[in-house]
């Protein structure tokens, strides 16, 4: 399999929209943010995950000077649009994690807005995924599980899906031919690793 350069995986793994809107990343994901390996190393060494919205900032202006942060101007962790990003002070990200409603559930800390609140519980009443409602509202998807604990929010699936559309399938398929690892790909998908490994057994992989 030929190996992608950084900035070529980097490029499919979100869709440039209007400059106004949200790039939303969907590619790995921890803590809340995307992030994707880096470029082997010919010593063999360790390969670095970098930050998603990071490398889009550097890769549209140039390195973040030391000690320094890429934050968001949307509070949507997982946007990669430049336009969005700027460069801040670690009080200044400390600033925008507090306002952004990320620290929902957590004593003395600010929560989502009521907005949110209805749009979530609203989308969540229709059967969106959590994932969906998490993009709509601009919070990371373990923000709307905590909001569905924290509200006691009854008669919502809670467990992993057992079906995925077409689309997903294949988006899979892609995710393993760039040797994702299962256990991450199930987690973006809400679905058991038994599902992803049955989705590749029927592709022959």
């Amino acid at each position: 399999m030929r190996y992608r350069p950084v900035d070529e995986r980097f490029l499919d793994k979100f869709s440039i929209g209007r400059h106004d809107k949200c790039w939303p990343w969907r590619g790995c994901v921890s803590r809340g943010y995307g992030y994707i390996r880096g470029e082997r190393s010919i010593e063999g060494s360790k390969v670095r995950n970098i930050l998603a919205h990071r490398f889009a900032y550097e890769r549209a202006f140039g390195p973040v000077p030391v000690g320094m942060f890429v934050l968001h101007h949307c509070n949507n962790p997982l946007c990669v649009n430049p336009a969005h990003l700027r460069v801040g002070t670690h009080k200044d990200n400390m600033d925008d994690l507090r306002k952004s409603g990320r620290a929902l559930g957590r004593p003395k800390r600010s929560s989502l807005t009521a907005k949110q609140v209805a749009t979530a519980k609203k989308m969540l009443a229709l059967g969106h995924t959590q994932k969906d409602v998490a993009e709509k509202i601009g919070v990371h998807r373990t923000t709307v599980q905590r909001m569905m604990v924290y509200l006691g929010i009854s008669g919502i699936e809670l467990l992993p899906r057992s079906k995925l559309s077409d689309e997903e399938k294949r988006e899979i398929l892609k995710l393993l031919g760039d040797n994702e690892l299962i256990a991450r790909i199930a987690v973006r998908f809400n679905v058991d690793r038994k599902t992803i490994r049955n989705i590749r057994n029927k592709a022959g992989g």
